[in-house]
């Protein structure tokens, strides 16, 4: 108000209700680019394990583990289990506070949880 050379507390909260409404404008404009980005974005990790995978496809037969030591390696796949479930869990916790209906949190369980398993967990261990 100073920059104006104003004091007037109308026009204070006439100008902090406009400032307001247009963060609150911006902000929902940003959240919904930012999930039609998303769509798309959310399959490149995937096709970067798949050109990985494809890529190096001779060598997994030849594989050997710098160490042989079966224990910490259940332990070390136990670990990486354990916070996949815990980051998929708060997320799929969130998702179901969202859904339309019992389908869309079976289907967002089966592709969130089991694909991601399957993927993340199956890729790592071919041998």
């Amino acid at each position: 108000m100073k920059g104006l050379g104003q004091t007037s507390r109308i026009l204070y909260s006439v100008i902090a209700l406009v400032w307001l409404y247009c963060l609150g404008w911006v902000a929902i404009k940003g959240i919904h680019y930012v999930a039609q980005v998303a769509k798309y974005l959310n399959w490149i990790p995937f096709l970067m394990i798949l050109i990985v995978l494809w890529a190096n496809r001779t060598g997994i037969a030849q594989y050997q583990p710098p160490h042989q030591e079966p224990l910490t390696g259940f332990l070390n796949a136990l670990l990486v289990t354990i916070g996949f479930f815990a980051t998929a869990g708060a997320a799929g916790t969130d998702f179901g506070m969202n859904h339309r209906n019992r389908k869309d949190v079976v289907l967002g369980g089966i592709t969130g949880i089991v694909a991601g398993a399957i993927i993340a967990g199956g890729v790592s261990v071919l041998r």
